[in-house]
């Protein structure tokens, strides 16, 4: 097709494929910056992903050469192999997010209970954005609601309407506790490695 690209680079094919959807679906880039999701899940954050799909979709069957039927499927099925990966990824951003403002939740929580004689049971944003504890109250992405579960001098755990807690995750499809889900932190590249023998 294109000879002076070299498609057996990945990143060169990624390239190629990510541009040939932009200029096909004329992307529209979202404005709204409470979408932004941090980290490498920026740019899809700010990609209007389903207006994108729905333009490309109406682009590629207006075209019409009676050799691009072939060309047309692989098309369709690469845009919804890469808007399933855009969804998965973002909803997974979601969950890494909620999780980290649970644990800030904690630690504010903890520090506020260590320099006060009271100890604070419940959460009280006013207590722990008035001090030295909290810059701003946290929210969680999906509009749940944080409370806390038993006493927290024991045992007890800041958790998410949605989300649940770090200790007992919800799927947020159903509602339900999720004791199959991994782990919102997977063991980094380096803790997965085989030691080298000497």
């Amino acid at each position: 097709m294109l000879r002076f690209i070299n498609m057996k680079a990945p990143l060169a094919k990624a390239l190629f494929l990510f541009g040939l959807l932009l200029a096909l679906s004329g992307a529209s880039w979202s404005l709204d910056s409470s979408a932004v999701i941090g980290g490498e899940q920026s740019l899809i954050a700010y990609l209007n992903v389903g207006t994108a799909y729905r333009q490309l979709m109406e682009n590629l069957a207006k075209i019409d050469i009676p050799e691009s039927g072939p060309i047309k499927e692989q098309l369709q099925n690469v845009v919804r192999i890469a808007l399933a990966n855009f969804t998965r990824t973002k909803g997974r951003a979601r969950v890494r997010l909620c999780t980290c403002n649970q644990r800030i939740l904690m630690n504010a929580i903890d520090r506020y209970n260590v320099d006060h004689a009271t100890p604070l049971n419940v959460l009280d944003y006013d207590a722990l954005t008035g001090g030295k504890y909290l810059m701003d109250p946290a929210e969680c992405p999906d509009k749940g609601k944080y409370s806390i579960e038993g006493d927290l001098l024991k045992h007890g755990e800041v958790s998410c309407s949605i989300h649940g807690s770090v200790a007992h995750p919800k799927d947020p499809s159903n509602g339900k506790n999720d004791s199959t889900a991994p782990d919102v932190f997977p063991p980094s590249r380096d803790e997965n490695r085989t030691p080298m023998m000497p």
